[in-house]
């Protein structure tokens, strides 16, 4: 347990689909290495996410783009002084290694994993309630049946493919989460405006409280302005926004 709890707002849709990417990638690696069935199944129901996603033509351009944006900002910042040039050159090491990982798939991302034949009869069934029961399939009942060390060897097969995009996703992440400044803000009656100006490309926006907080922020905007509304955590009426001063920490995170 922490003693904050982050909430995040991508203010674009690429930064979404990082966001997505990361969050398959820390539900495959915690169910992967669950001993019972059911985390089984819940990792292979991951991977199944991670193939929808990833299947868009352009996502691996955006991917390599993204990269490169990046790459272009952190740079120059060897020149700097008081940046830690050891530090800067393996992040930017880490950049070209992905990259590489990611280019040399061709055609679609995880070709081989989507056109998996167990894989594609479980998703065949998986968009229907309860669809996966044994009855419905008896193969990915079979499998379930082998021993843990059989089935995690399958999995951790299966999401080679993806590891390159799940890296990508969580190393470009971890540059925009990091360009931001944590300031002290208050929500007076639950309500905060963020107003960027023409030159401010924010790409998150966090907000941190207490992990003991009543209340929980819920965030709308773009690229101009987001709108920050704390609502009541413990409401007998349904979603209420707090009529109480909330104070809170603001990361805008540009790059």
């Amino acid at each position: 347990m922490t003693d904050t709890i982050t909430y995040e707002l991508p203010l674009n849709e690429r930064v979404r689909v990082l966001l997505r990417l990361d969050f398959l990638a820390g539900q495959f690696t915690h169910f992967a290495k669950g001993l019972s069935v059911w985390d089984s199944r819940a990792a292979v129901d991951t991977l199944l996410d991670a193939i929808t996603l990833v299947d868009r033509a352009d996502l691996r351009g955006e991917l390599l783009k993204e990269m490169e944006r990046q790459v272009a900002f952190l740079g120059p910042l060897e020149r700097v002084p008081g940046v830690d040039v050891a530090r800067l050159r393996n992040i930017l090491d880490e950049f070209d290694s992905v990259a590489d990982r990611i280019k040399m798939q061709t055609g679609p991302l995880a070709p081989n994993l989507r056109a998996d034949q167990f894989l594609l009869e479980i998703q065949n069934r998986i968009g229907l309630p309860a669809g996966i029961c044994d009855f419905d399939l008896p193969l990915f009942h079979a499998w379930l049946e082998k021993a843990i060390q059989v089935r995690q060897q399958d999995l951790n097969r299966w999401a080679e493919e993806l590891v390159p995009v799940w890296c990508a996703a969580e190393l470009m992440l971890r540059i925009i989460r990091g360009t931001g400044e944590t300031v002290a803000k208050l929500a007076e009656k639950g309500v905060f405006q963020i107003n960027f100006t023409a030159d401010q490309q924010c790409q998150m926006v966090r907000v941190i409280l207490p992990a003991n907080a009543n209340c929980y922020p819920t965030m709308s905007g773009d690229r101009h302005r987001v709108t920050i509304r704390f609502m009541s955590l413990h409401s007998e009426g349904g979603t209420v926004q707090t009529q109480e001063d909330i104070p809170f920490h603001l990361v805008c995170c540009a790059l």
